[in-house]
């Protein structure tokens, strides 16, 4: 069975640490029998690894730890709206969060680090945006770029633009318009409009490549065109997902 994002684990990375998964699902947020919806699906996620937990470490069942490297990221991010919804009502706020969100918000943030140190893209673009916002975690934009970065090496669009836009501006890492312009390219390449349009701006402006006004003008078209065509970015289409737990 495929799930969403590479499982391929990092060279030098050990096994995930499972016993994550098995503290979760004794979490307050499962205890209560009136479970809203993101609690009951958090349930549900965590319900499935008795099916693989007795065989994960066999090396017969190998396939069994990319399963459960997809269940520490759903497990985790499903725990980060749960706590995203409750402050974006006002219920809580990332600066003060009492001890039981936050010992919530900690397990979410291990449980995405140890999939994304498995290989697992999306959870390397979320942990990316963790970092990056401060949300659970100190802000620490080095790390935001680098788990940027490694979900645009393995292909997500929307990483390569994030990484793009970081390398332009000198965010979280060295600013390059030369290592700009190549990610731009790689996400317009994929149907980002965003990233095609930094393209034409690159070569409208010569940062990062030759001047070229003509070309400038094609790209500008090309993001027209895949705009038309609804290619907005799903980096930013995953993120307004979490309206629905709102």
């Amino acid at each position: 069975q495929e799930c969403v994002g590479s499982v391929a684990p990092a060279r030098g990375h050990s096994p995930p640490r499972f016993d994550l998964l098995f503290r979760h699902r004794s979490a307050s947020c499962l205890a209560s029998p009136h479970r809203n919806s993101v609690d009951h699906s958090i349930a549900m996620t965590s319900g499935t690894i008795d099916t693989f937990s007795a065989n994960a470490d066999s090396r017969e069942h190998a396939g069994y730890s990319g399963i459960l490297v997809c269940l520490l990221y759903d497990t985790g991010l499903v725990a980060y709206f749960s706590i995203l919804s409750k402050v974006k009502r006002g219920e809580l706020r990332w600066d003060s969060l009492p001890p039981g969100p936050q010992r919530d918000m900690t397990e979410a943030a291990t449980m995405l680090t140890e999939a994304a140190q498995q290989g697992h893209m999306l959870a390397q673009l979320w942990l990316a945006e963790l970092y990056e916002s401060g949300h659970g975690l100190a802000v620490d934009l080095t790390q935001g770029f680098r788990w940027m970065h490694a979900a645009a090496i393995q292909g997500h669009a929307d990483a390569q633009y994030e990484v793009g836009l970081a390398f332009e501006h000198g965010r979280g890492t060295n600013k390059s318009y030369a290592k700009a312009f190549e990610f731009y390219h790689r996400a317009s390449l994929q149907g980002n409009p965003l990233a095609t349009y930094s393209v034409g701006l690159l070569y409208e402006s010569g940062c990062g490549v030759d001047a070229d006004p003509a070309k400038a003008i094609e790209w500008y078209a090309i993001s027209a065109s895949q705009d038309a065509r609804g290619g907005l970015p799903c980096w930013r289409s995953e993120r307004s997902f979490t309206a629905e737990f709102v």
